[in-house]
């Protein structure tokens, strides 16, 4: 049917002109048939959001988890709580509200070479349940800054140690080239630990996801499951909330000159129940 549609439309263009010509003169053909001034190229942002939004299986298309019960595009930060103003992780550096920012749906968080960084939670706390995120890191030229995806207990206030659990279903530690992520699945009271390790390009946009059963929790990317464990030991003892954090670790790389600056951004996230209604 196109081709049809653009021969009529070529006919219609060249009947409106000799009409044009004879009504008003030489001179309406060529304002008609003039080249339109060129649009504007798409600004990076909005290229941006494209690339961040198109393409990437999720693990809830592909394992039929339903309808989330929270899902964020990140149009703003209104459902979110800011880390900050306070001392960073492990008394590292600073949490500050203004390192999290939100620009065209993308939420970013910056961390500067003196170890001023962000973060940020949201959505509902579940015991079971799964989450995805959709994230990248760009590289960058030490280890200090740690981009990482966790699932806190939300009655532990986030200390692990306290117990609760802790389930970091994407975090990059030893990569500054974001070539080599990690997850650390840490049980109450951090006695025990199962840790995970895959090769993939963090710096492209990726959907990161775990899901918590009584039996078992699984973590993905792009739909596909990269660890799993059913050791009882690492099931968390309370119910559970999304942090999406840029932690910093000065001297990581044993080097005390070598931190830069970082950013890990985010696309939308979301959350479902154990039992999601499709």
């Amino acid at each position: 049917m196109k081709p049809v549609r653009k021969a009529y439309l070529a006919l219609s263009t060249a009947t409106i002109a000799g009409l044009l010509v004879a009504i008003l003169g030489p001179a309406a053909y060529s304002e008609v048939t003039a080249d339109p001034t060129p649009s504007a190229a798409p600004c990076s942002a909005a290229n941006e959001k494209k690339s961040a939004t198109s393409g990437g299986t999720t693990a809830a298309k592909k394992h039929n988890w339903g309808t989330p019960i929270f899902s964020e595009d990140f149009e703003s930060l209104d459902k979110w709580e800011l880390y900050g103003d306070y001392e960073g992780h492990a008394g590292n550096g600073q949490r500050l509200k203004k390192q999290t920012t939100v620009k065209d749906g993308i939420v970013t968080i910056n961390g500067t070479e003196d170890g001023d960084t962000g973060g940020l939670a949201g959505g509902p706390a579940q015991t079971y349940g799964r989450w995805e995120v959709r994230a990248k890191a760009p590289a960058t030229s030490s280890t200090d800054y740690h981009p990482v995806l966790i699932l806190w207990p939300s009655d532990e206030g986030g200390n692990v140690t306290s117990g609760g659990g802790e389930l970091d279903f994407l975090e990059i530690t030893n990569d500054a080239s974001r070539q080599n992520v990690e997850s650390y699945l840490h049980g109450p009271g951090n006695n025990d630990e199962k840790s995970f390790e895959k090769k993939i390009d963090a710096t492209k946009w990726h959907n990161w996801a775990i899901e918590w059963t009584p039996e078992k929790i699984t973590i993905y990317v792009d739909g596909e499951e990269w660890g799993s464990t059913t050791n009882k030991s690492i099931q968390p003892s309370a119910p559970m909330g999304l942090t999406i954090q840029l932690d910093w670790f000065p001297d990581w790389d044993q080097d005390p000159n070598s931190s830069s600056k970082a950013s890990f951004a985010v696309d939308w996230a979301r959350v479902y129940a154990l039992n999601s209604e499709s």
